[in-house]
């Protein structure tokens, strides 16, 4: 609670001032990040004054549905929705390919314009005459995934002369941030261009710019495109239009608008420029932040942060105020699964042993009344929701239901309901009170994603290869580039960041829905490496040595023990040994070894 106090609004704003107007937060699930997020908003509202525009960008609609019910009552965001595509009905089909395309401002003309629906929707027009003048905006992540230039439209849009972000947790910065215009998509973009000026005369002058210009877009080597500025010509809407139009009626579908593209090439990291070997363009767009900016997340590396919004070093790395800062509950005990029996590869012939081990702590949480959250890979859901209720019965747990999402619907406050949740799932809050999380199977990426990001702002000339090793003792997984050459670069940093992010991370981020580092809880999880900010985990190798820490028999054991107790329970019914080995299909030795061994338990 003391630590928690000292996450306020003027102790934000006061760190921004003295870093650059760069943040990076790094707090687990259930610290107070939430709560701090939205006081921060609030008092930049009032010390940054009406020239700054503050942005809120959250992962996803529920989350930032929340965010908007948590702020105080005399703040009166700006919402960005995203297109209705339902209420398009018929149209969505239309608009979807426009879209995609880069045609939006032709389906405003084409569709929206004509649509019989249009004074009752709040769809373009309404949200864009409400940006004016706003000082709080919110929207998803989304917007600046698709449009890396969506930090600084917002600012022009609404009139400020700065901006503070505010981006909820997300791996939107670790997305890949390569885009690419093929050699036929620039060549018809070029056409039409030319066609517009050729047959336009009060647009001509900007049609006949745009033409030189993409003409040495098609021609530059690659030395030439790693330089130079490459600022497209302006476009303005009524030529934007125009050229829309015409390259919709003489290419259809195969017709894209590519001038925002062209804004991002000139925007783009300079040594991710290349021309492709069919002649387009190949280049990465860093998305902008704005000039202040806060980053909210679990356990980001400030260096990998630092590379993927600035590879060329030219301003310094965000403050970092939390860094190497633990947060931990004295009465959570944190337990792992060294093992690779819980990956994709292994699981589903492992999953009767893994099934059994879990079964057996779940079944001792619901006689205690605890409730117990599971996790486990997307592709498995369906076969633990399936075989694990079995187990379970067989154990005496009565009737268990296993739920995935729709979770009011569910009687959540029942131990026997067991919710079971993908890993990756962000911003679900249904689960603070739980007792327990168990990792049912584990979560492991292949080296090309690990691969992808350290490539991701490089030309194709300079990629690493990439492998994921695992060392024996202790068993961890470990990001190595092959090329010698990388040694003295940051390329073996940024491997190692990728893949604890994108594995051990997304395990954390997981198990941290019950409050781990708040609460008292048990947590198992089950990964081949360390865990960002976890200390003092009991590590198991193998089931064996994780059964015999729970106490808990093997299933072959405690089958012989059940046996014991049904022949001990035949026999005080008057049953022959010879009847007892008929009836359960053994021979009569083992039924007096059965025999013998109660007795022994009896005597002890």
């Amino acid at each position: 609670m003391t630590f928690r106090r000292g996450l306020t609004g003027p102790a934000a704003v006061s760190m921004l001032t003295a870093n650059d107007g760069k943040l990076l937060i790094q707090l687990p699930v259930g610290v107070g990040k939430s709560r701090w997020l939205i006081d921060i908003a609030g008092h930049a509202l009032q010390s940054f004054g009406a020239e700054t525009l503050v942005i809120i960008l959250a992962p996803r609609w529920d989350i930032l549905n929340e965010i908007h019910k948590r702020l105080p009552r005399h703040v009166k965001p700006i919402l960005l929705h995203p297109r209705p595509s339902k209420r398009c009905g018929a149209l969505d089909e239309q608009w979807h390919e426009l879209e995609t395309r880069g045609c939006g401002l032709l389906g405003r003309q084409i569709l929206c314009r004509p649509c019989p629906g249009r004074h009752a929707c709040e769809w373009p027009d309404r949200q864009a005459d409400a940006l004016a003048g706003s000082r709080l905006v919110l929207a998803t992540q989304q917007n600046l995934s698709s449009n890396p230039r969506f930090i600084s439209q917002l600012k022009v849009k609404s009139g400020a002369t700065s901006t503070l972000l505010l981006l909820d947790e997300s791996d939107l910065l670790l997305k890949p941030f390569r885009c690419e215009i093929t050699a036929d998509q620039l060549t018809r973009f070029l056409d039409v261009v030319a066609v517009v000026a050729g047959t336009h005369p009060h647009l001509a002058t900007i049609a006949a710019k745009w033409v030189t210009y993409l003409g040495l877009l098609q021609t530059a080597p690659d030395l030439d495109l790693q330089s130079g500025n490459w600022k497209p010509p302006p476009m303005p809407n009524n030529v934007a239009l125009t050229i829309q139009e015409i390259g919709r009626r003489m290419f259809g579908n195969s017709y894209y608008y590519l001038a925002y593209k062209a804004e991002g090439f000139a925007q783009s990291d300079k040594a991710s420029r290349e021309r492709t070997e069919q002649g387009g363009l190949r280049f990465a767009v860093i998305p902008g932040l704005g000039e202040r900016w806060i980053v909210f997340s679990g356990s980001i590396a400030p260096s990998m942060l630092h590379h993927r919004i600035d590879p060329n070093r030219i301003t310094q790395p965000p403050y970092s105020p939390f860094t190497g800062l633990r947060f931990s509950h004295p009465d959570t005990r944190w337990h792992n699964l060294a093992m690779a029996a819980g990956a994709a590869r292994y699981f589903p012939k492992n999953r009767g042993l893994i099934f059994d081990f879990f079964a057996r702590l779940i079944s001792r949480n619901i006689a205690s009344r605890k409730r117990t959250l599971l996790v486990g890979r997307k592709r498995f859901l369906p076969m633990i929701c399936k075989e694990l209720p079995q187990y379970l019965a067989d154990l005496g747990a009565g009737k268990v239901r296993i739920v995935i999402g729709n979770w009011d619907r569910h009687r959540l406050a029942d131990p026997q309901t067991l919710p079971l949740i993908s890993y990756g799932l962000s911003g679900v809050n249904r689960f603070e009170d739980y007792d327990a999380a168990y990792c049912i199977t584990g979560y492991y990426i292949p080296h090309t994603v690990v691969e992808t990001m350290v490539n991701d702002l490089e030309a194709t000339a300079q990629h690493m290869t990439v492998r994921i090793n695992c060392r024996r003792t202790p068993p961890r997984r470990q990001a190595v580039v092959v090329e010698p050459s990388a040694a003295m670069t940051v390329a073996p940093m940024l491997a190692q960041n990728a893949l604890v992010q994108k594995e051990a991370d997304v395990v954390v981020q997981a198990v941290g829905r019950v409050r781990p580092f708040t609460k008292p809880r048990e947590i198992i999880t089950m990964h081949l490496g360390d865990l960002p900010g976890i200390d003092n985990v009991t590590q198991f190798p193998n089931l064996a040595v994780a059964r015999e820490h729970f106490q808990l028999p093997t299933p072959s054991v405690a089958a012989r023990v059940k046996k014991i107790a049904e022949v001990a329970r035949l026999t005080a019914s008057g049953m022959s040994q010879a009847e007892i080995a008929n009836l359960i299909n053994v021979s009569i030795s083992t039924v007096k070894r059965y025999i013998a061994a109660h007795r022994d338990q009896n005597a002890s």
